[in-house]
């Protein structure tokens, strides 16, 4: 691997009158606001604003893992509440087993269009990505602890060969494939 920083997350996120925000437990590779450095780590981000304007509202420190490992990230709605008229969802972001990775934020957007997402920044061309192909496995979307359908949309830059494919296996669950050259 190389400097740079590369993100791989699935993210929940919303746009309202309060502008967007997003809320992702993040594997990244690379130092970021959270840390990190020429290893994989993880870390939880709350961004909020508007494209071109965005800031990390909140997030963890990054926390170093072995390559390979195997990760369950997790994001919750813990409570929504409404007091004369402003609505306030609080919502947790973690991977499961590991600690300093749970992140609880207030959000005065409800976070609905949830995503997965490879994101690279400072990379000397196509060839420093990771080996592909890269695969979220498993992902499942639930309400009230019920798995949900969604309707899964493919957003590609047209960069590296970049694609990705869906694919469901049980029930809700899907696997999301990234691709690239």
């Amino acid at each position: 691997m190389v400097e740079g920083a590369i993100f791989l997350f699935l993210g929940l996120q919303g746009a309202g009158s309060n502008g967007a925000a997003i809320l992702q437990p993040v594997l990244q590779w690379g130092s970021s606001y959270a840390g990190g450095g020429l290893y994989w780590s993880l870390a939880s981000y709350f961004v909020q604003g508007s494209p071109g304007k965005l800031v990390i509202a909140s997030n963890t420190d990054a926390v170093p893992i072995q390559p390979n490992t195997r990760i369950t990230s997790k994001i919750s709605l813990v409570k929504h509440a409404s007091d004369n008229g402003q609505e306030l969802w609080t919502y947790r972001s973690e991977f499961v087993g590991f600690a300093g990775t749970k992140l609880t934020v207030q959000s005065p957007t409800e976070l609905l269009a949830a995503g997965v997402a490879l994101e690279a920044y400072g990379l000397a061309g196509c060839d420093s990505l990771p080996p592909g192909p890269i695969c979220f496995e498993g992902v499942t979307l639930e309400i009230d602890g019920a798995p949900v359908t969604s309707q899964w949309l493919n957003r590609c830059a047209p960069s590296c060969g970049l694609a990705t494919s869906v694919s469901q296996v049980v029930n809700a669950a899907v696997d999301v494939t990234i691709t690239y050259d």
